[in-house]
This record gives structure tokens, C-alpha cells and sequence, in this order.
């Protein structure tokens, strides 16, 4: 009887996993608020498998210029995320990609510069992505 339940018990938990909701904060002091700003008019930017959280918020004031987006089933948004901008014209001006865990690229094109850092937390991949434009 204890065999089945421990056996019953150890399904239960590996079926639920440690993942984390999409769009859960990594950080219990960090929020997100719908899109505005500067990602309101560049949209085409995210790319399709992601799911958009909205603008980070630090200190209750939005930060228009990151966005923190999401990947439910991507099995490396990184690259999904990097080919998704040089698809479209960007190239990649520096990367880092040593941790498994976290990911950063900087990619350009024109007077548009677009920062990503992806992070694993809770067995699931999320993304800010940083848009600087120059006139």
C-alpha cells in the first residue's frame, strides 16, 4: 500500500512539474503592464510562438522600452527570437550564449537596436526585449 502510494504521489509531482505559469514573474517584485510605447508600433519585432506580458514596471513606474514576453512550448526561444530579427534585416552586433540558463544578444539594423536576454526560471524560458530607436 505504501509502495502505491509513494509510486501515485511521485506521478502526481512529476506531472505537475516545478513550471511556472506563462507570464509569471521570475521575481516576486517584478510586474509587467500592458504594452505601450515604443513596442505599441513595433509589434512585427516579437516573434509569433511568444506571448506577450507587457511592459516591465520597476519601482511602479512602466518602463516603455522593455518588454517582457513569454514561451509556453519553445524549446529555444533564444533562437527563435534571434531569427525572428534577422529574418528581418537585423544582424547580430554581440551575443553571449555560455549559460544554458540565460542568453543575451544585441541585434541592429539601421538607427533600430534590439537587446534580448532570455532566463529559465521554473522550467520555462521567458525574454525582456529592449527596443532603442534613433531618428
Amino acid at each position: 500500500m505504501n509502495t502505491r502510494l509513494l509510486l501515485v504521489m511521485t506521478i502526481l509531482i512529476a506531472a505537475s512539474g516545478c513550471k511556472r505559469g506563462v507570464c509569471e514573474p521570475a521575481h516576486e517584485s517584478a510586474k509587467v503592464a500592458p504594452i505601450t510605447g515604443a513596442w505599441a508600433s513595433h509589434k512585427e519585432l516579437i516573434p509569433s510562438s511568444a506571448t506577450v506580458c507587457g511592459n516591465i514596471v520597476l519601482s511602479d513606474n512602466k518602463v516603455t522600452d522593455s518588454l517582457s514576453i513569454d514561451f509556453a512550448d519553445d524549446p529555444n526561444p533564444w533562437v527563435t527570437i534571434v531569427d525572428h530579427l534577422e529574418k528581418q534585416g537585423f544582424d547580430r552586433s554581440s551575443q553571449s550564449i555560455d549559460d544554458p540558463d540565460a542568453q543575451l544578444a544585441t541585434l541592429r539594423k539601421g538607427g533600430t537596436t534590439v537587446r534580448i536576454r532570455t532566463s529559465r526560471y521554473k522550467g520555462r524560458t521567458s525574454a525582456v526585449m529592449v527596443l532603442e530607436t534613433k531618428p
